[in-house]
């Protein structure tokens, strides 16, 4: 995972466009994966949440970061589904993280 989703320069994952064999440009939450799944050092986490900020708005955390972008994705800006909230939720939580807005509060406890 490291070998082909890591950013070195930005310390980030990203998702793998294996069609032009290259990092994705779009900021999107798979970045949070590697929490989710316990795959990340200490250090790598706290990176990786100093980032949130990008995903995240008032209804939880968007599946991509908001750009202006020649395409618009099925996954993109503002949408928040369940299963990036869980993986956002427990990911942070794998790692000690406490909830930056009200993300937890909104999709865990209504």
């Amino acid at each position: 995972m490291y070998w082909i989703c890591f950013d070195q320069e930005k310390g980030l994952f990203y998702d793998y466009d294996f069609v032009n064999k290259q990092l994705s440009e779009v900021y999107s939450a798979a970045s949070l994966s590697p929490l989710f799944s316990g795959l990340t050092s200490s250090s790598q986490a706290n990176v990786i949440t100093s980032q949130l900020n990008k995903l995240e708005f008032e209804y939880g955390i968007s599946a991509c970061e908001k750009e202006n972008r020649k395409y618009t994705y099925q996954w993109d800006f503002p949408n928040a589904w369940p299963c990036v909230q869980y993986i956002a939720i427990k990911g942070l939580d794998n790692y000690g993280f406490k909830p930056i807005n009200n993300s937890q509060k909104i999709f865990c406890h209504g």
